[in-house]
């Protein structure tokens, strides 16, 4: 597990009690340090903390003019705040840089990994629910959707306590990565690597349309699973080194509900997985599988674009 030499984490300081009180982060912001920490100490990474102060444009220039003149100021707090927060990174043996800035977290995370080439990007996960969705809506899902490196979705926890390792896959770009890359993780840590596939039976709704028999949609639904059982067998066998320590589930149904079944089920404390579906009828990918599991859990998730997206 030593593909990560240049790790962006993003840390929000946005809160009175960071900055001013100097209070310890909230579990979120924690948690994404904790992780990103972990992942650099493994790999003798580079870590770089970001954070952002969002604020309007006249805020941003008395705060600048404040800076540029030397007199005390949120800007130099934030920094000062930062650099607290690397210390012990530091301590670690850990080379590390850090930058605060104003404007979006997602535009400025976003900027840093194309200007940077960082390699993985660690960000807090604010919980469960419509609320949640929300929150991450300005940060967390535009990571997902638009950064072309990995983006990990860290939860409240130990730094690197990982029992369970859960890889939901699909036949497509990001399989062999998402597989090779939740084995090193499951290897590492002495944890349990699951391997999920949901059977796609898109053409059902089709053959429904025709007035098909019942008779033909079960012959369609046993071939459909024969086919995907072989191809996920065929999957592990070529791209795992230990494809028999893997446990398997294949199961009927939307891979994201199945994901998060699977993910409670199980009590997974990372989720290795890709940013897309399947295409529908017209080759129109029907939303982003992470998207729609990233409310709803409180697991780590660790996202991975194809290689064509990303480039």
């Amino acid at each position: 597990m030593d593909r990560f030499r240049n790790v962006l984490v993003g840390v929000d300081l946005a809160g009175r009690e960071h900055l001013i009180s100097g209070r310890g982060l909230d579990p979120f912001s924690g948690a994404a340090l904790d992780k990103a920490r972990w992942v650099a100490r493994r790999n003798r990474a580079r870590l770089h903390l970001l954070s952002t102060l969002e604020i309007d444009a006249h805020a941003e220039s008395l705060i600048c003019r404040d800076d540029a003149a030397g007199r005390p100021n949120v800007l130099a707090k934030a920094r000062e705040r930062l650099e607290s927060l690397a210390a012990p990174c530091r301590e670690d043996g850990l080379e590390v840089t850090t930058t605060v800035g104003f404007g979006k977290a997602s535009t400025a995370l976003l900027a840093d990994i194309a200007e940077n080439g960082r390699d993985l990007v660690v960000v807090g996960h604010r919980g469960q629910g419509a609320v949640a969705a929300r929150l991450m809506g300005s940060t967390v899902i535009k990571l997902v959707s638009r950064a072309a490196i990995p983006v990990w979705v860290a939860r409240d926890g130990p730094d690197s306590e990982f029992d369970v390792v859960l890889a939901p896959v699909d036949f497509d770009d990001t399989a062999a990565d998402i597989l090779r890359l939740a084995e090193a993780f499951a290897v590492d840590r002495g944890a349990r690597l699951h391997v999920l596939h949901a059977v796609d039976y898109s053409a059902e709704e089709v053959l429904r349309a025709g007035d098909a028999s019942e008779e033909v949609i079960a012959e369609y639904h046993a071939q459909r699973e024969k086919d995907a059982r072989e191809r996920f067998e065929a999957l592990l066998a070529r791209e795992l080194k230990a494809p028999g320590a893997a446990e398997r589930h294949v199961v009927d149904g939307s891979a994201p509900k199945a994901i998060h079944d699977l993910a409670r089920r199980l009590g997974a404390d990372l989720i290795v997985m890709g940013t897309h579906s399947r295409a529908g009828l017209g080759g129109t990918i029907l939303g982003s599988t992470a998207e729609r599991v990233l409310p709803h859990i409180d697991t780590s998730l660790l996202v991975l674009r194809p290689v064509a997206a990303a480039e």
